[in-house]
């Protein structure tokens, strides 16, 4: 069985949950998807009946440094690098997918991710993530370029 939304949240370290914007992003998206009608009760969301198809585990095992250090050597990057305040487009960049994957292969909040990756804060995570999502979508060559660092950390 899949897990519920709530389920998922946790999962997540209840980043889903403690946020009312993404609270109704989410339910605005499931609401799409599912194409179902939602109950209220007491004016809040019943989740119980809702699940996220494919709703994928996020695995425990990789390390915000492991990220990092994959990360800098596609780059040819020091690892400081990504911690310092400098704004140069390559760091940047760095900086930026490391970001993107902590969150995907982490159970981390952005919170946590921004603490541990240059001392940014959560609204820094959440912009680095969106960026890369946007660059996927928008040019193949970096969309290969995150496929082969992604086959690097998996592998390693």
């Amino acid at each position: 069985m899949e897990p519920t939304i709530r389920e998922y949240s946790e999962l997540l370290d209840n980043d889903l949950i403690n946020d009312q914007f993404y609270i109704n992003k989410y339910i605005n998206e499931i609401k799409y998807l599912l194409n179902i009608n939602n109950k209220k009760i007491n004016n809040n969301y019943n989740f119980s009946y809702f699940y996220l198809p494919g709703a994928a585990y996020k695995p425990k095992n990789y390390s915000i440094d492991k990220i990092i250090r994959i990360v800098c050597d596609y780059f040819n990057l020091s690892p400081e690098m990504i911690h310092t305040k400098t704004r140069k487009e390559k760091i940047v960049k760095g900086r930026q997918i490391a970001m993107y994957f902590s969150r995907r292969f982490t159970n981390l909040s952005f919170s946590k991710i921004g603490a541990k990756i240059g001392g940014k804060d959560h609204a820094t995570v959440s912009h680095a993530c969106k960026t890369v999502n946007n660059l996927i979508d928008a040019y193949k060559w970096f969309k290969i370029q995150i496929e082969e660092i992604e086959n690097k950390i998996k592998n390693e």
